[in-house]
């Protein structure tokens, strides 16, 4: 089984039967339908990039996966202020203090990031970095946390607080693990440009 990402993209789309094309720059359109389609996407856009499991010889491949490029997030969790630190590539643990966590967020280090910021989370009341032993992450995304990830996870968060999600590999494909923080607010500002070796 071949995967392919990325240069795969969408090229005709029905949401009223779930079934669909893709093509490529050498290949397609290569059809696919809901049993293909395992992330239940219901609202592909024509020309979006998406990442192709295949079968078979090439030209006559068959798609076995079709999945978006970026996975589409609950509705209603977008936090609009914290938009300037997405999906920015490496994030490091640079503080953590009871109360505090600051992270530093550029492209792998100081050297490849003309502009990286601290991200810090204040009034800590849970720490996801902490409890997954984790103190890196890479191409994260940051939403507020769902009903039923806080239920899920047993977060407590008082009236003053936010459950925060950082959704981790935001963009490869499948996203990766996901981190929790519940904190009383967060500030953005630029970090030293070649902070990190």
């Amino acid at each position: 089984m071949l995967k392919h990402p990325v240069a795969w993209r969408i090229d005709s789309w029905d949401p009223s039967t779930g079934r669909g094309s893709v093509r490529s720059p050498h290949f397609g359109p290569i059809e696919f339908g809901p049993a293909q389609n395992t992330c239940q996407v219901d609202d592909f856009g024509l020309g979006e990039a998406v990442w192709v499991e295949l079968e078979g010889e090439a030209p006559n491949f068959r798609a076995t996966e079709v999945f978006p490029f970026c996975q589409r997030q609950p509705a209603g969790t977008e936090l609009p202020d914290l938009e300037p630190v997405s999906c920015r590539g490496d994030v490091y643990v640079e503080e953590s203090s009871p109360g505090e966590i600051k992270l530093w967020i550029g492209e792998c280090c100081g050297w490849c990031c003309a502009d990286p910021k601290y991200l810090t989370f204040h009034g800590v009341t849970y720490d996801g970095f902490e409890a997954s032993s984790e103190d890196s992450a890479d191409c994260v995304l940051f939403r507020a946390a769902t009903r039923g990830e806080i239920a899920e996870q047993g977060l407590r968060v008082a009236n003053d607080c936010r459950a925060y999600c950082i959704v981790t590999g935001h963009g490869n494909g499948r996203d990766g693990p996901k981190l929790f923080v519940v904190a009383r607010g967060t500030t953005i500002e630029d970090a030293p440009s070649a902070h990190r070796l």
